[in-house]
């Protein structure tokens, strides 16, 4: 009875235990309490449960959708291991596949955590990351804030553009850092980043007493792309303020410091800056230090920033803002990323020595892009205007030509204005890049995209305006729903019927819906087929939609098309850099001519041919083509180096429009190519570096069949002259059987050479000897009659001969036969005989020397004659 008594006891604790399970982590992954979901997550109650989830992602577990919840306040050790590292033996992030993120989502259920001095942040590496509720304090974090790694991340393979691609890095919601905290970079995260690895922040603070971008004494570190909340980084940040006081060299924010890429979203909306940015270098500003800047993207994204508010102190050295500091690399804004300065406040001080502003401190370009409009700034900011500088306005209202230091021009006359008129232009807009290499006639490469108003002049208080009253709520947003007509054929007009106009407004003020009546409609281009962008305004807030302009669907037209790929190779490596510039690429589909409908893209054209020649193509965003797949193998973007991926070039330029918007005309050719690097292709700002390249090969193909003459040295010396001055990188476009023409040339020539200089050697070794050994001239002494038709000749003696030979002939100057080989040096006399009578007979003698096996021969002796009778 006792032994059953136990066995139902066992029995029932096997019960209980399996009962309580559920709520613990299995060994695999520690012994956290919970399931990970978001009704009963992990709970985090030490640091010691931290270790846990680090073993785990050490383990390879990233927990991507599981749910984390602290349960108290925690302390970091000095010696505290961000969450989140690269594999073991790697050193960099390798575009993701070294990766071994934190993915979970970890409600900080309003607790803090705090720092020990000195200690590294909480995230090392993360990936769609999520914090929320969470408070920050460290007396000093050697690092950023938050997330100490922000780096280029497409996921663990490392492939871009795909379904699977990471879009947020992290995700920040309601998070503090704390009063008295001391950082050393940026407030939550910064680095470098790709345009899609978005840190997105709302309702996140940074409290009075907070220091960023500082020693662990409190003192500047002297450090660029620095920001309250980001340094260097794309995304959003909303409704989040900062207090902080912000120390830093160049590129500094009192929200973020710097765009991190040329692409994809980066907005501050709803933000407001009540600290101190103490800066000592360039592009610094309230809200946003500099938006994307590098020169070889002149088209990129504009920075958007609305309904901001800043009343702290802002000081620096040049491109100074109360709002902005600098959006200095853009000099045409597209349609594809619109830059918004709108409804911002700036009520503190700014200072600086060159271009400060109490808006924005410097702006490249204005144009129809560039909307700034309704931003308010106080009398006694420290700036006597809105606008620190702006360089060139396109703009239909202002006249050609420079105006009070700003060049204005108008795209609406792109195909009109002269070479002269270009000159101007681009005097002024590559101006500050001429040292970088750029490529004029790349920056302004759109037309239609001029204002309409003089921005600088009579319009100016529309875009800023200086006001010491009450401000009164204005429109900063306008929002659309609904359905709308999205296609129409060439000549129709717009219609807008099925839409609804919400504006948002500032001071509190609630929504509205506006009439579709009060709505003002932009340039609609309905003359031309394509993809258009129609802008739709309700005072100073803008929104836009997408329509399309087609033919009639029953017409066709006819292209041409081919397409050029390449073996998977390490370019970077083999040295052996294949792109269409060179001429150096596989043919893939020979150039072919396609019937196609008139309203077809290139996307439609390349599915078309691909399908036919039974490949196919990666194209998740639509625009732009990842991918081909050939016969089972697929070379794809950066297969075969950083700078690698697929093109295509319309009537031989590269356009600015995605393989979705470039609409195809009757006769267009195209060439769809892959390359080893873009960058020496001939859109890029690097195309120059190619034309050395070019001008090596086309002296090598020169070269022509090798012979030993002047001219082909000269050519082979020019062809290796002209490669040799190449860089290394130059050096790789000149592939491995274009340098095999030169170096085979030059090996030929030189055998040639070196057999022509031995058949020379030996010569003049054959002439020194010959010259050494060839015995002396003899003369021929007497010649006399002997009986019996016969003569005897008698001649001189020479000493360095071996012998000697007799010729005779019956003509003075012809004919003449050896009839005699003298083999004694002694022997000077020679009896001829069987003379026939009655004729004349001649003779002569030359001498000759035999020595190392060669006979050598002297001069031919005088002619005697004899006469028989």
């Amino acid at each position: 009875m006792k032994n059953i008594s136990k066995l139902i006891v066992s029995i029932a604790s096997v019960l209980i235990g399996m009962l309580l399970m559920p709520m613990m982590l299995f060994a695999a992954e520690g012994m956290l309490t919970g399931t990970g979901t978001e009704s009963d997550p992990y709970i985090i109650n030490t640091v010691n449960d931290f270790g846990i989830i680090q073993d785990g992602i050490k383990s390879g577990k990233s927990y991507k959708n599981k749910y984390f919840r602290l349960e108290s306040d925690i302390k970091l050790p000095t010696d505290w291991k961000p969450l989140g590292m690269l594999k073991e033996g790697v050193t960099d992030a390798g575009n993701g596949r070294n990766i071994l993120p934190f993915s979970g989502i970890l409600d900080g259920n309003g607790h803090t955590l705090t720092f020990s001095k000195g200690s590294k942040p909480l995230f090392g590496y993360v990936r769609d990351a999520k914090v929320e509720n969470l408070n920050i304090y460290g007396e000093y974090i050697d690092g950023y804030g938050l997330v100490e790694n922000y780096v280029v991340d497409y996921g663990k393979d490392a492939k871009n553009w795909t379904d699977d691609d990471p879009k947020v890095t992290i995700t920040a919601e309601n998070v503090t850092i704390k009063s008295g905290t001391k950082i050393y970079q940026s407030g939550f995260i910064g680095g470098y980043a790709s345009g899609i690895d978005h840190a997105d922040f709302t309702n996140c603070t940074i409290e009075q007493g907070v220091t960023i971008g500082c020693n662990i004494d409190g003192t500047s570190a002297g450090l660029s792309n620095i920001g309250s909340f980001g340094g260097a980084l794309n995304g959003t940040i909303k409704n989040c303020v900062s207090y902080a006081t912000v120390y830093g060299d160049s590129n500094v924010g009192g929200i973020a410091g710097i765009r991190g890429q040329s692409t994809d979203t980066f907005s501050i909306e709803n933000c407001a800056f009540h600290g101190t940015i103490n800066a000592t270098g360039n592009n610094i500003g309230g809200i946003l230090g500099s938006g994307y800047y590098m020169y070889n993207a002149p088209n990129a994204f504009g920075a958007v920033i609305k309904n901001c508010t800043v009343d702290g102190n802002i000081s620096g050295r040049d491109n100074i803002g109360g709002i902005f500091g600098a959006e200095a690399g853009i000099d045409q804004a597209w349609d594809n990323g619109i830059g918004e300065i709108v409804s911002n406040t700036f009520l503190g001080k700014v200072s600086g020595n060159t271009n400060v502003g109490a808006i924005i401190g410097y702006i490249r370009a204005l144009n129809v892009n560039n909307v700034i409009k309704d931003n308010v700034y106080a009398s006694q900011c420290g700036a006597n205007k809105g606008l620190g500088k702006v360089v060139h306005v396109d703009t239909n209202a202002v006249p050609f030509g420079m105006n009070n230091g700003v060049f204005y021009y108008n795209t609406a006359n792109y195909s009109t204005y002269t070479q002269e008129d270009w000159d101007q232009i681009y005097k002024v807009v590559d101006g500050d890049w001429k040292d970088t290499g750029r490529y004029p006639g790349k920056a302004i490469a759109m037309p239609n995209y001029n204002r309409s108003d003089d921005p600088l002049g009579k319009d100016l208080k529309t875009l800023v305006k200086c006001s010491d009253d009450a401000i009164e709520p204005v429109c900063h947003e306008l929002t659309i729903s609904g359905n709308y007509k999205k296609t129409y054929y060439i000549g129709e007009k717009l219609d807008l019927t099925g839409l609804t106009f919400t504006a948002h407004w500032t001071q509190g003020k609630a929504d509205t819906i506006v009439n579709i009546d009060d709505i003002t409609v932009g340039q609609f281009d309905n003359e031309t087929r394509g993809t258009k962008i129609v802008r739709l305004y309700y005072g100073s807030a803008m929104t836009t939609i997408s329509v399309n302009v087609i033919k009639d669907s029953s017409q066709q037209i006819s292209v041409t098309f081919s397409l050029l790929g390449d073996e998977i190779h390490n370019s970077e490596k083999d040295k052996n850099t294949h792109v269409l510039s060179m001429g150096t690429l596989q043919t893939w589909i020979a150039p072919k001519k396609y019937t196609i409908s008139a309203n077809a893209n290139v996307k439609d054209l390349l599915n078309m041919v691909l399908k036919n020649n039974s490949m196919t193509c990666s194209n998740p965003t639509g625009n732009y083509v990842e991918s081909i797949t050939r016969r089972g193998v697929t070379l794809g973007e950066f297969d075969n180096g950083k700078g690698s991926g697929w093109m295509y070039t319309l009537n031989g330029i590269h356009p600015n429009f995605g393989v979705n918007q470039q609409y195809l005309e009757d006769g267009d050719v195209v060439v769809f190519h892959y390359t080893d690097n873009y960058y020496y292709e001939e859109s890029s700002p690097d195309y120059e570096k190619v034309k050395a390249a070019q001008d090596a090969v086309a002296k090598i193909n020169n070269i022509g069949a090798v012979v030993l003459n002047d001219s082909c040295k000269k050519k082979i010396d020019a062809a290796r002259t002209a490669y040799n001055v190449l860089n290394a990188e130059q050096k790789t476009l000149v592939v491995y059987s274009q340098l095999k023409i030169l170096t085979d040339a030059e090996a030929q020539y030189d055998k040639l050479k070196t057999t022509a200089d031995n058949i020379a050697k030996q010569k003049a070794q054959q002439e020194a000897l010959k010259k050494k050994y060839t015995p002396s001239k003899t003369s021929i002494k007497s010649i006399k009659k002997l009986k019996k038709n016969q003569a005897k000749l008698t001649w001189k003696k020479v000493k360095n001969a071996t012998g000697y030979e007799v010729y005779q002939s019956m003509k003075k100057n012809s004919g003449y036969k050896k009839v005699k080989t003298i083999t004694k040096n002694k022997t000077v006399t020679y009896k001829a005989g069987k003379l026939k009578k009655k004729k004349t007979y001649y003779f002569k003698i030359r001498t000759y020397r035999k020595a190392g096996g060669t006979t050598y021969y002297g001069n031919y002796s005088n002619v005697k004659k004899m006469k028989v009778k």
